[in-house]
């Protein structure tokens, strides 16, 4: 008797055989159907689901045999799994190779034996569909067909099992990173909390030092001095709150107070407050509505930030003497859409993907001092509290100038009246 070999990939084909829930398993109907096939097909007695380990062969699959193991050192799978074609003996009494084995001397006597390598996605062969006979037998060319099919068939199940092991390890490791994200977020926000209160007392008290001292002084320098130290220490004072109500958006921990808001009056009461601005360029504003006004439910604090810094950030942009046109519409059931264009220098194509991002800053734009690229995030984080959409257009202009921010709010966020 030759006892088979070991493969060269021995080791890590028990670890990819290990590694699948098989081995020492309940007997599964997928396999079986199969198997009892196989009886029928070739008209032999067993058919088997063979496993190779490293120290026996285990029957996922058993027609014909009581047993559910043998040692691997007599077995014929083991030598199997040693090529990618079939093993086929037509009577192994011939054969040097298992004349002598004790599963030919002895039960179930095996005379014929024909099995496939069980391949996995990887290459590894983890055992046989074989086919075993107690007397002699020849299969044709159609029948070895027949049987690398069926084999295909298992293997296939395998396949599909090593498919779903490995959803299931990436939809673990997704969880565990989505965590870790999480986590840091938090973490994040938490910092920026500590450094937004840290910060907010010395600059308090620089702005109301400034301020005092502005009381206390008539010179023109002396006044000229004690304004740049309350400018720059209200800058510096938005500074934090932009990043401090930036962060608290992105981690959903910003409180939100939902309530039923005029949304047509929200929007003019943003261009109220920036009416100084848009008169000194002698701007146009052109207001459209489709009704006479909507209740929208929304945070009417975010509302007017939204807003805010859209019509601040179209009055900035915009050449004097130019229109500002704004609309509200429902042109579906499903949503309103509020939109706001300018006449400005536009934002370049390959930047639009990027500008809601924080920290970005439109190329075309000279800003003025005090901005730090959060707005438009700030402004994306609003909308998609209000579970909306917001997407920048530009040029709308036929001189390829101009820009639309087009915002969306979805049908059960908003009453018509």
């Amino acid at each position: 008797m030759q006892a088979p070999a070991f493969p060269p990939d021995e080791e890590l084909r028990i670890e990819a055989l290990h590694a699948l829930p098989l081995l020492d398993t309940a007997h599964e109907e997928r396999y079986d159907r199969i198997t009892r096939m196989c009886t029928r097909l070739f008209d032999v007695p067993i058919a088997l689901v063979s496993l190779v380990d490293t120290n026996r062969q285990w029957f996922k699959s058993c027609q014909g045999l009581s047993a559910s193991e043998t040692p691997r050192d007599i077995s014929f799978c083991g030598h199997a799994i040693l090529d990618s074609e079939p093993l086929i003996i037509e009577n192994a009494l011939d054969d040097e190779r298992f004349a002598d084995n004790p599963l030919v001397s002895g039960p179930p006597n095996i005379r014929f034996y024909a099995g496939h390598p069980l391949t996995t996605t990887t290459g590894f062969k983890l055992g046989t569909l074989c086919i075993i006979d107690n007397k002699p037998h020849h299969l044709d060319n159609e029948q070895i067909t027949a049987l690398k099919d069926l084999a295909a068939m298992v293997e296939n199940e395998i396949h599909a099992l090593e498919l779903a092991i490995t959803v299931e390890h990436k939809t673990q490791e997704l969880i565990e990173a989505r965590d870790q994200a999480e986590k840091a977020n938090h973490l994040k926000t938490a910092l920026l909390t500590n450094i937004s209160h840290e910060l907010r007392t010395p600059v308090h008290a620089i702005i109301n030092f400034g301020q005092i001292a502005l009381k206390n002084n008539s010179t023109d320098k002396s006044i000229q001095a004690c304004q740049r130290i309350i400018e720059s220490g209200n800058r510096l004072f938005g500074f934090v709150e932009k990043i401090m109500d930036f962060s608290q958006l992105e981690s959903h921990t910003a409180r939100m107070n939902f309530n039923k808001v005029r949304l047509q009056r929200t929007v003019k009461n943003s261009l109220q407050a920036l009416e100084t601005s848009y008169h000194k360029k002698n701007l146009k504003i052109i207001f459209t509505c489709d009704a006479d006004d909507y209740d929208v439910v929304a945070d009417e604090s975010r509302l007017n930030q939204l807003f805010g810094h859209l019509l601040q950030n179209a009055v900035q942009v915009s050449p004097h003497d130019r229109d500002i046109s704004i609309s509200i519409t429902q042109n579906s059931p499903e949503r309103i859409n509020i939109s706001i264009c300018d006449q400005g220098p536009g934002i370049a194509e390959e930047d639009l993907e990027y500008i809601f991002n924080k920290f970005v800053q439109n190329d075309r734009i000279e800003y003025q001092s005090g901005s730090i690229g959060l707005g438009l995030s700030v402004a994306r984080e609003i909308v998609l509290a209000h579970h909306g959409t917001i997407r920048a257009e530009s040029p709308v202009l036929e001189n390829g100038s101009g820009c639309c921010m087009h915002l969306c709010l979805p049908v059960n966020h908003l009453i018509r009246i």
